[in-house]
């Protein structure tokens, strides 16, 4: 680490970081654009990063997220919860816009193996993901958003008036979550734990219309 932290490229880097966020600290700028490219579980950080150092009141948009060198042994299911978490976490902690980038898939290694995953097919024909794409978009817009971070659950619960919809999914084994019983869509399915309860795997579920004594 600290023979990165020496090199050239890292010193100019966080130079452009730091009069970035110096622009925004005094003002000159009104929103804060940003990029990124890693995996989801590190977005928490990156957003807490940047809400330390901005005012509170300023917007975070991403106008840049996506994934980089896909491994094509990872099938279309497992890519499409890549997304979805990555998604979820950016506007869990204040992404007040996400773009993601490609649109399309994006052949251009030897064997057509694709180097970022995108929401269409080359031709524009919507993947699986589109879907859940468009799933977040739907139940964010409009509405407002906090982490989920307790009980072995991650996502979001986005509220409009008395209703939540809830985002979620395990970080090890299944949760149980009664609440979540008869939850399908595009973000996937509940499961059942040890016990025979409903419950909520490693794999995103959306749960709509639930009341405000449940969340």
């Amino acid at each position: 680490m600290q023979a990165l932290i020496a090199t050239e490229k890292w010193q100019y880097n966080n130079e452009v970081i730091e009069t970035t966020l110096g622009l925004a600290e005094d003002g000159v700028i009104d929103r804060l654009q940003m990029h990124f490219y890693e995996r989801w579980d590190a977005a928490p950080l990156l957003m807490e990063f940047f809400r330390s150092r901005i005012p509170a009141d300023m917007p975070i948009e991403a106008w840049e997220v996506g994934l980089f060198d896909v491994d094509e042994s990872k099938s279309e299911a497992v890519l499409t919860e890549e997304v979805t978490k990555t998604v979820s976490q950016l506007l869990a902690y204040g992404a007040g816009r996400v773009l993601w980038l490609p649109l399309a898939a994006d052949p251009n290694g030897t064997g057509g193996e694709e180097k970022r995953f995108g929401l269409l097919e080359p031709d524009g024909t919507p993947r699986a993901v589109a879907g859940a794409f468009e799933e977040l978009v739907r139940v964010s817009n409009g509405a407002t958003l906090q982490p989920l971070d307790s009980e072995g659950l991650l996502g979001f619960v986005a509220r409009q008036g008395d209703k939540a919809t809830v985002v979620a999914w395990a970080t090890d084994e299944a949760v149980e979550a009664d609440w979540a019983a008869g939850a399908g869509s595009l973000l996937g399915a509940t499961t059942t734990t040890a016990s025979g309860a409903t419950g909520i795997g490693t794999s995103p579920v959306m749960v709509e219309e639930i009341g405000r004594a449940h969340v």
